[in-house]
């Protein structure tokens, strides 16, 4: 329960920040980031696949020569290991990997209307169990979230540039790629598309089995298990939902982030359709996806009276307060892996 109580202080900490003007938040949230990534960059022992990734950080170090390190994990991830890995604590790996995914969440945050309730929702999941359990796909979620800042700026090379960065730690982020058409096909052409579209659907449909033995196969962080997936997708369906259902209103509320909301809403409800057939591919995919959820709540929030608002928001935090509440103390993995969270520079 003690090392609970560093979980639930931390999101705390963070609900502090919602209570600040909104002129202060980026510096709070500034703050959060950087205690963040001491929390979850020199953590010790602590994460579903510890053990796995150890043994590839071994494995990789005494490879032959880097060309080698291939077969076992992407570029970008076996570069760490090979040149950095084995005259240093992984820690070194784990806390460079750490910096990206909170560098590219205080650049996307800082850039939405409400950063730290957004930061409060990232927390539960797409920090303490993503960030810490899986790292390699965390560092290109980090990535993820500095092309998707550039793109909603239109600055499409330093979108591409930071997805191949992503690509480059885990390939699966290759698939925000497919957002760029959004920002070249007008209503009008879009019709000229669709049969195309169509006949991809089909072709997908018709691969979903290989696809599926592809990612097992894969096997990314396969000791940590891809378990309550099914509540996951839900958790990304349902945001993603309420911003279809307000197409307008977004519109107008974030003009240059609606491109970026709807591809992540369509490709939200998309992986929750296929996740009965295809799990182990849209577990992987949806934790990109999550983004939906950081991005469209504090927006929506918007949309109420300052009297509505409060107690909205209130509910929204508490059933993200709850989710982790109940993650910590039913889970088999936190319980072996993140319960008894130790740290590297408070280690005897």
């Amino acid at each position: 329960m003690t090392s609970m109580f560093i979980y639930l202080s931390i999101f705390f900490l963070a609900f502090l920040g919602i209570l600040l003007p909104r002129r202060n938040h980026e510096v709070y949230l500034l703050l959060l980031c950087v205690i963040l990534l001491f929390f979850v960059g020199l953590r010790f022992e602590i994460g579903g696949d510890w053990s796995n990734y150890l043994f590839r950080y071994r494995l990789m170090h005494y490879s032959p020569n880097y060309l080698s390190t291939f077969s076992i994990a992407e570029p970008g991830y076996a570069f760490l290991n090979y040149y950095i890995g084995g005259k240093t604590p992984m820690a070194y790996i784990n806390f460079i990997c750490a910096f990206f995914l909170f560098l590219g969440l205080f650049v996307y945050l800082k850039d939405q209307p409400n950063p730290m309730f957004s930061l409060l929702i990232a927390l539960p999941y797409m920090i303490f169990v993503n960030g810490m359990g899986y790292t390699r796909q965390a560092t290109a979620l980090g990535f993820i979230l500095l092309a998707l800042f550039y793109i909603a700026n239109r600055r499409f090379i330093a979108f591409i540039f930071f997805i191949i960065c992503a690509a480059m730690f885990h390939k699966t982020a290759l698939i925000i790629l497919a957002i760029l058409p959004f920002y070249f096909i007008d209503e009008k052409n879009l019709k000229k598309f669709l049969p195309l579209i169509i006949v991809g659907a089909v072709l997908f449909f018709i691969s979903i089995s290989k696809l599926n033995n592809l990612f097992e196969a894969y096997g990314e962080d396969s000791t940590f298990e891809s378990g309550g997936g099914l509540y996951r997708h839900i958790m990304n369906a349902i945001p993603s939902i309420l911003f279809l259902l307000n197409l307008n209103f977004f519109k107008k509320a974030v003009p240059k982030y609606f491109t970026v909301l709807f591809y992540l809403a369509i490709g939200s409800l998309f992986l929750l359709l296929v996740s009965f057939k295809l799990s182990t591919f849209s577990d992987r995919l949806g934790q990109f996806f999550a983004i939906i959820q950081i991005s469209v709540w504090p927006i929506f929030l918007s949309k109420f009276s300052l009297r509505d608002r409060i107690p909205l928001g209130l509910l929204i935090i508490s059933f993200y307060l709850i989710f982790m509440i109940y993650w910590f103390q039913n889970s088999e993995f936190s319980k072996c892996c993140w319960i008894n969270y130790k740290n590297y520079l408070f280690l005897n």
